[in-house]
């Protein structure tokens, strides 16, 4: 489902120029993402964007000359970088979040739904240059249900 609406998304965002920015929690979601589109559209450049890329992959992804491309993204795009020509966002509203659990001691990593300020942040990402559009996936009663502000990692 989510493949199809990206591929939706994608080809409206061409129709303008623009790139499509989309936000996943992790890495291993943007790798099943990005092998599904490179399947169902060969001709259009994907480029994964996190923490753990080589720089030059990252350069890619970022690269403010490239043609119109998806990107999928964990929250590093959030706030950390601009990529020109976005004029597209899907939202997923799932980030992998860092939680330190008191009983045992160890911190671990958690799937846990983005507040609406970061929800506002990567919708900002669309547009920054003209008009752009952000979809996202999460339905009117779970956006009641979210946080206002993202929790301090501090705290």
């Amino acid at each position: 489902m989510r493949a199809l609406q990206a591929d939706q998304a994608e080809r409206e965002g061409a129709r303008g120029g623009g790139s499509l920015l989309a936000f996943f929690p992790g890495r291993r979601e943007i790798e099943r993402a990005r092998v599904s589109l490179e399947r169902l559209l060969p001709s259009v450049p994907v480029y994964p964007l996190y923490g753990g890329l080589k720089p030059e992959q990252q350069r890619a992804a970022l690269n403010p000359n490239a043609p119109p491309r998806v990107i999928l993204s964990t929250n590093i795009a959030e706030t950390s970088v601009t990529i020109e020509g976005v004029v597209e966002v899907i939202d997923t509203g799932l980030a992998r979040q860092t939680s330190y659990d008191p009983k045992t001691g160890l911190e671990r990593l958690a799937l846990t739904p983005i507040a609406l300020d970061a929800a506002t942040q990567r919708a900002g990402r669309a547009g920054r240059v003209r008009a752009g559009r952000c979809w996202r996936l999460w339905s009117a009663l779970d956006e009641h249900k979210r946080s206002q502000q993202s929790a301090p990692e501090v705290a």
